[in-house]
């Protein structure tokens, strides 16, 4: 799992998607990305080979009922 993706950026991350885009395609095993903006178009590349998934917010009430089911 690679947290927080969208955080590559600046002159030390240089090549750090293109490696993500190599890793993916090469690996046999799934890998987990997350990020925060993910329509950034610097995460095109990434967004072709993976599927993506978004995660709602959760209201109060779901929350509630969730931590009382437990």
């Amino acid at each position: 799992m690679i947290d927080e993706v969208d955080g590559i950026a600046g002159f030390q991350d240089r090549g750090g998607v293109g490696a993500l885009v190599k890793i993916i395609e090469e690996s046999r095993w799934p890998i987990i990305l997350t990020a925060n903006d993910p329509w950034e178009p610097k995460f095109k590349k990434l967004r072709d080979l993976c599927d993506m998934i978004e995660f709602k917010k959760l209201s109060n009430t779901d929350i509630i009922r969730q931590l009382k089911r437990i």
